[in-house]
C-alpha cells in the first residue's frame, strides 16, 4: 500500500521484489482521487488512457496491473493504492534496475562489413529484449529468440547477418560469412565454484555461477547483472555484493573486499553474507576490456589483453 503525495507522477505496481502483488481496480478508488491514469506498451503507440467514471463501460485502463508503470493525474493527495511505488527524483525507490548495458562496442568485420563503433539502446523491444543501433553504419544489433543478432539492412537476417550465442549482448564475437566482429570495451567476469546454499528452501548456489557483465552505475561504480538476469553485483559504498535481490542485501548475498574491481567473494561470517556459508566464489577475467590491445596471427590465432601497466598481460590461444 503506498500512500499518494503528488497531484501527478510515475507509479509502479509491484511494492517490493518478493512481495505478493494484487491488480487493482480504477473504480475501486475513492471519488476525485484518480482523474486519468495513462500507460504505453514497448512498441511506442498511442498511450491508453483511463479514468475511473469511464471504467465502467470498459474504455481506455481499467485499473492498475502488476509489474507496469503508469503516469497518475489525481484530483487529491492523501489516498492509497494497493501494491504502488510513487516515482520520485529525491530517493531510490527500487524499480530502475537495469538488466542491459545502455552501449557497447565492436571491432572487427571484414570488407562491406563494417560493424565496428558504437552500439547504443533503443527504445524498440524484440523477443522481450532491448535492440541497439549503430548511428555510424546503420548496424542493428537484436534477439532472435535464441541468438543475438547484428544485421544490416534492418531487424532482420534478409541481408548480411552475424550470429553470437553469448547470453548477454555485450560479450562475446559476433561470427557471420562477411568476418567477425569482438565485443570491445566492456567490462564482464566469470564467477565460478558456488556450490549451494544455506537455509531450507534455498536456492542452488550454482545459480550465481556463470558471466557478468556491466549493467549500469551506482555509488560511481559500474553495476553487473547474470547472463541470466537472477543475480547482480553492485557497490554499496563500502564493499562490493552480489545479490539475488537488487540493489539490497534483503535476499541472498555475499559481500567481498573494498577494492576498485570485483574480486573472489570470500564467506568470512554472517555479517558479510546471507546463505553462502563458508563458500567461496572466484572470479575471473572474461571479455575484452577497456585499453586493451587485440593481436591476431592467422597460423596461431591468439588475443593479448593489456588492461593497464599495473596489471599482468593475459595472453589466451585458440584451440
Amino acid at each position: 500500500m503506498s500512500v499518494i503525495d503528488k497531484e501527478r507522477g510515475f507509479i509502479f505496481i509491484g511494492s517490493s521484489f518478493q512481495a505478493t502483488c494484487n491488480d487493482t481496480a480504477l473504480v475501486g478508488t475513492g471519488s476525485g482521487d484518480v482523474t486519468s491514469v495513462y500507460v504505453n506498451n514497448a512498441s511506442g503507440a498511442v498511450p491508453n488512457h483511463g479514468n475511473p467514471s469511464k471504467a465502467l463501460i470498459e474504455e481506455g485502463v481499467l485499473g492498475f496491473e502488476c509489474g507496469t508503470m503508469y503516469i497518475l493525474y489525481s484530483g487529491n493527495v492523501g489516498y492509497s493504492i494497493s501494491d504502488a511505488i510513487l516515482g520520485s527524483l529525491d530517493a531510490d525507490k527500487g524499480r530502475m534496475i537495469p538488466a542491459y548495458v545502455e552501449t557497447f562496442s565492436t571491432v572487427g568485420g571484414a570488407s562491406g562489413w563494417n560493424v565496428e563503433g558504437m552500439f547504443y539502446m533503443t527504445s524498440l523491444f524484440m523477443n522481450l529484449r532491448p535492440t541497439y543501433k549503430n548511428l555510424t553504419n546503420g548496424w542493428w544489433c537484436w534477439f532472435d529468440g535464441s541468438s543475438w543478432v547484428m544485421s544490416h539492412a534492418g531487424r532482420d537476417k534478409t541481408d548480411k547477418f552475424m550470429l553470437n550465442n553469448a547470453s548477454l549482448p555485450n560479450y562475446g564475437t559476433y561470427e557471420g560469412t562477411g568476418g567477425s566482429a569482438s565485443v570491445y570495451d566492456t567490462s564482464c567476469f566469470s564467477l565460478h565454484d558456488f556450490t549451494g546454499l544455506r537455509g531450507e528452501g534455498a536456492p542452488d548456489g550454482q545459480g550465481a555461477n556463470g558471466l557478468y557483465c556491466e549493467s549500469g552505475m551506482l555509488f560511481g561504480k559500474k553495476t553487473f547483472v547474470h547472463e541470466k538476469g537472477t543475480w547482480h553485483v553492485y557497490w554499496n559504498g563500502e564493499k562490493w555484493t552480489l545479490t539475488d535481490t537488487p540493489y539490497n542485501d534483503n535476499g541472498y548475498w555475499i559481500n567481498n573486499g573494498a577494492g576498485d574491481v570485483v574480486g573472489d567473494f570470500v564467506y568470512i561470517d554472517d555479517n558479510m553474507s546471507n546463505g553462502f556459508n563458508g563458500q567461496t566464489g572466484h572470479v575471473s577475467p572474461a571479455g575484452v576490456l577497456s585499453g586493451s590491445l587485440l593481436t591476431e596471427d592467422e597460423a596461431n590465432p591468439a588475443m593479448l589483453l593489456v588492461e593497464d601497466n599495473l596489471q599482468s598481460i593475459v595472453t589466451e590461444a585458440a584451440d
